[in-house]
């Protein structure tokens, strides 16, 4: 079958989201099939399961992962995909030990499952099973620090997990502490240990939200949601340096940046802006270790996400705010250009293309 389009929601989230927007749905996970004209298909979870706000696949098991606030913690919920339909079947759920989960990912090879909770001030780690089921928690680890934002960054707000694809090491963006903080995970137990002298720390106020690796590994891009920037880290010896910080937009405007993807060959970065709602493009330069603007391309509203779908040439942007996933096609250079609407979601918030093995 052709690709599908699984889609992450967050109802009523507490900072962006005004009181006459706010809906009474609570955790769905979308399926679009852009192939058909159907309206979208979803699955969902009763209370007190707020959101499904960010999805993750386990490519070699069929198994989809997906963050769920509660009212005072959180959970993380796992999901079998059906081969023939992409349909999904609720597997299992199991609380992350803290509140406000809003992302997750695996380790390379599929046997760890790890989650930052934004409200709690903590990220948690699980070991998977070789079919993909959640086994058990297997570390808790919190966060402290703050900022110069008092409303942002009163304490940590750990915003992303991402796995090293060199080492293996577990990176987390702290927006409210303004680092980049670096664990050593033990690969058979799945507890994490802090490597301080790895740390990354940005100017202050920086709020780092996302990051990327560039596909050859040497070099990662962070997004910094509070500043509006975005800083260039370069692999250095046995950790990083950032040689580059650049505004997410050219002109002065608080945009909110949210998610940041590079092209299939490294050579740009795509940033999704929330005051402006476009997505910026930029060049990476390799040697020099910098990024250089290019263009901005309106998205149709507020991107949360923005994933490239490679094998269809284009750009998907789920836009939270205003209830829409639209494609920007991608010319042969790589530059986001015609907008074309996909579907009707409520508060999209992350976006998973899906093709099932042959």
């Amino acid at each position: 079958m052709a690709s599908s389009i699984y889609v992450g929601t967050f109802p009523n989230d507490p900072l962006f989201t005004r009181p006459e927007e706010r809906s009474p749905l609570g955790a769905r996970i979308y399926l679009l099939d852009p192939s058909a004209c159907t309206a979208p298909r979803y699955v969902e979870l009763g209370l007190p399961y707020l959101d499904a706000a960010f999805l993750a696949v386990n490519r070699k098991t069929g198994t989809l992962y997906a963050t769920n606030r509660t009212g005072d913690g959180g959970a993380v919920s796992a999901w079998s995909i059906n081969n023939d339909n992409a349909d999904l079947t609720l597997r299992e759920i199991h609380e992350t030990g803290g509140a406000g989960p809003c992302h997750l990912c695996l380790d390379a090879e599929g046997r760890a499952l790890f989650v930052a909770n934004y409200g709690g001030s903590s990220v948690t780690s699980f070991l998977l099973a070789p079919d993909g089921g959640i086994q058990h928690r297997s570390d808790l680890v919190a966060f402290a620090g703050s900022g110069p934002d008092v409303r942002r960054q009163e304490a940590a707000h750990p915003h992303m997990v991402l796995v090293d694809p060199v080492n293996g090491r577990l990176l987390v963006p702290d927006l409210g502490s303004d680092c980049v903080a670096v664990y050593d995970v033990d690969r058979s137990t799945g507890v994490l240990h802090k490597l301080s002298d790895k740390t990354l720390n940005l100017p202050p106020g920086s709020g780092p939200r996302h990051a990327v690796f560039f596909p050859d590994g040497d070099a990662a891009v962070v997004v910094n949601e509070l500043a509006s920037t975005m800083a260039m880290l370069m692999r250095s010896g046995d950790g990083f340096r950032v040689t580059d910080i650049v505004r997410t937009a050219t002109h002065d405007v608080t945009n909110f940046p949210s998610a940041v993807r590079t092209s299939p060959d490294g050579s740009l970065v795509y940033v999704g802006n929330r005051g402006d709602n476009t997505v910026a493009t930029f060049r990476r330069h390799q040697r020099t270790g910098t990024l250089s603007f290019l263009e901005s391309a309106p998205c149709g509203g507020r991107p949360r996400d923005v994933v490239v779908d490679t094998d269809a040439g284009r750009l998907l942007v789920a836009n939270h705010d205003n209830h829409s996933v639209k494609a920007l096609a991608l010319s042969e250079g790589g530059l986001p250009g015609a907008m074309v609407p996909l579907a009707t979601i409520p508060n999209p918030a992350s976006l998973v293309v899906w093709a099932s093995p042959a």
